[in-house]
């Protein structure tokens, strides 16, 4: 089965609210839309988002590639043959491109993508709730979020807020009354004490894990021992090659920062001791729909 067309599509979404990225705000969000059709009129979609302060690659640069990637689909991959995108494509753009591969495959097969890509693929996915910074004092949001059924919450903190934010996090645990977990992210912010200060603030909290809360990759073992509190990694994962440090509980991927499902599947192995959370880099919703799909394929509701 050939791909008959290669199609590209730019789209922008309006955020609702500026996201804080690296120290640089982001107030909406671009991508290429990836379609393609079979000689049978099937359709796959992938969606190449780079998101700014995030991915080494910006908009443009993916733009650059696209001529030379609709050259190699539809002369190199075809929809029902394993192709690896070729390496030298950016990571966002050969997750788009692989996405859509796997997508075509899948409806050829008549199935979903998780169950195409896992016959045992969950069929429910758990999601946790997000509160950015700013939002733990939005009462409307909380008490929505409280109504949705959310059992797990994660909050976003930073150097400069601590007290303001531990405060605000027992608080919501008064509203959840202790029902919902927390997951704690400081985005790489914190010493190890003024780390070690927050844990203590918030430890009649039921904390899933705190993720990146150091700036020292390094000390965060000595943060596991020293608060009895579990860590999770985003960014320092790829400080991490086959090490597998004291107290690391989950792993947080968003598969848009590695390429193809290659990349995500030994990312995936070389942590499959760890909680696997599949995250969002707030894309559209083609985008999101791959992670969904990503995440039931894992055989458990993350």
């Amino acid at each position: 089965m050939k791909i008959s067309e290669c199609q590209f599509y730019r789209f922008y979404v309006r955020l609702k609210q500026p996201i804080q990225v690296g120290g640089s705000k982001t107030y909406r969000r671009s991508g290429i839309i990836i379609e393609l059709l079979d000689e049978n009129g099937r359709r796959g979609l992938g969606e190449a988002a780079p998101l700014p302060a995030l991915h080494r690659e910006s908009i443009e640069d993916v733009i650059k590639y696209l001529p030379e990637l609709k050259t190699w689909i539809l002369s190199a991959a075809e929809a029902d043959k394993n192709k690896i995108v070729p390496q030298f494509f950016p990571p966002s753009l050969r997750f788009a491109v692989d996405a859509a591969l796997l997508s075509l495959r899948a409806k050829r097969s008549r199935l979903s993508l998780a169950s195409y890509l896992n016959p045992e693929a969950a069929e429910k996915v758990m999601i946790n709730a997000l509160l950015l910074r700013g939002e733990m004092n939005n009462g409307d949001k909380i008490n929505r979020i409280k109504e949705a059924g959310y059992k797990s919450i994660k909050v976003k903190i930073a150097a400069g807020t601590l007290d303001d934010d531990a405060e605000n996090i027992r608080r919501i645990n008064d509203v959840f009354e202790g029902q919902a977990a927390f997951r704690i992210d400081a985005n790489r912010s914190l010493s190890l004490r003024q780390a070690l200060i927050f844990a203590e603030k918030v430890k009649q909290v039921p904390v899933d894990y705190f993720e990146e809360p150091l700036n020292e990759a390094s000390q965060l073992p000595d943060f596991y021992q020293q608060s009895e509190i579990y860590y999770a990694a985003d960014e320092s994962l790829f400080q991490m090659e086959n090490e597998k440090p004291l107290g690391l509980k989950a792993v947080v991927i968003k598969p848009q920062l590695y390429g193809g499902r290659t990349e995500i599947e030994k990312l995936i192995e070389q942590f499959k001791e760890q909680q696997i959370v599949i995250s969002d880099i707030f894309s559209s919703g083609v985008g999101l729909n791959t992670l969904i799909q990503y995440a039931a394929a894992l055989g458990q509701a993350q």
